[in-house]
């Protein structure tokens, strides 16, 4: 992408033909240019944003999928996929060689890595957190009950937060719970969210101290693993992505949120309403709002080094079966000035 882009977004080419569930830049700058999709057409794909095009023919699994991650910075190839049947899929982009690591009994919606823990957790529409290690000829390695459907869960770093590696989830009924993961036999800390409608994403800040979540009812909230009175004093939540129409407010999902990996507190949410927001997790303040698309933003990511964000332009069915612009992946080059904490 030329530096005459900077401003702009830049469509890659031969997006996916059905709904884009996610996104994600490869972790690794050594391989920033590698952007990961799923997609509700059973496909992952790869591409490469230097050239805004396929890097490599797409993957096709056996049914929807509903997420996809990358194993780490440290491989830039393999991936693991869930989809709508519940399975687990390990593929490797070159070549396209895959695997069913195994499956929850009901549609599974929300996966991460830990590559130095060689684990991979899944949170499913069972009720369950599952534990996973691809290396293992019997892979799920644990699973553990939950209070309800698991809609979003995250994971810190293992030498942050509270001197333990964390994963926090949320469910459908409004708990999060926060645990230790070298013991996921009980949780550390049981909380009810501050958002009163259903999930949508949830994300851990890279520094470790806290986490983000959005809902349906477009909002976001922000909270801290400390649970002393302090920190909890800090939490906050705000309302955001909403149109004022002939004096009627139109409320959309929030349907994704990523950090920044240079401001540890500046994030962007991914709007039903075809926004992506970006915003001072300190000031509590929006910095940018990237011009409206013709259709919902399913998906965000920021590049490792911070200096593109990718979305998705893909309609998420929050106002039922429609007709809807045609799917699209955006690049956009990203300034100090679009993200840097306001003063």
């Amino acid at each position: 992408m030329s530096s005459s882009a900077a401003a702009s977004l830049v469509p890659v080419a031969d997006p996916p033909g059905d709904g884009i569930s996610s996104i994600a830049f490869n972790p690794s700058p050594a391989h920033a240019a590698h952007l990961l999709t799923s997609s509700w057409d059973s496909t992952v794909r790869l591409y490469d944003v230097e050239s805004m095009s396929p890097a490599n023919p797409p993957v096709h699994l056996q049914s929807p999928v509903t997420k996809a991650v990358w194993a780490g910075a440290h491989d830039p190839t393999t991936v693991y996929a869930t989809t709508i049947d519940g399975s687990l899929h390990q593929v490797n982009m070159n070549g396209g060689a895959q695997s069913v690591l195994g499956k929850h009994d009901q549609g599974l919606g929300c996966v991460v890595s830990c590559p130095g823990e060689n684990v991979v957790y899944t949170g499913g529409w069972d009720s369950t957190l599952r534990v996973w290690d691809p290396r293992s000829s019997s892979p799920c390695v644990s699973n553990h009950l939950q209070m309800g459907k698991v809609l979003a869960l995250d994971v810190t770093a293992s030498d942050q937060a509270l001197g333990a590696p964390l994963l926090v989830l949320a469910t459908h009924n409004n708990k999060v719970l926060i645990y230790d993961r070298r013991d996921l036999s009980k949780s550390l800390q049981h909380r009810e969210s501050q958002l009163r409608y259903m999930t949508r994403a949830l994300r851990c800040t890279p520094d470790g101290e806290g986490f983000a979540m959005s809902s349906t009812e477009g909002r976001v909230a922000v909270e801290f693993f400390d649970a002393s009175e302090a920190s909890i004093a800090r939490r906050f939540a705000f309302k955001c992505h909403r149109q004022q129409v002939e004096g009627v407010e139109h409320v959309y999902p929030v349907n994704d949120l990523v950090f920044h990996p240079k401001h540890t507190m500046t994030f962007a949410s991914a709007g039903a309403d075809g926004v992506v927001g970006i915003w001072d997790g300190i000031k509590k303040k929006r910095i940018r709002a990237l011009p409206r698309q013709a259709t919902s933003i399913s998906s965000v990511s920021f590049s490792p080094t911070g200096d593109k964000l990718a979305m998705a332009v893909s309609y998420t069915w929050e106002e039922g079966d429609k007709e809807h612009p045609p799917e699209s992946i955006l690049i956009r080059c990203i300034s100090d000035a679009d993200v840097r904490p306001r003063k």
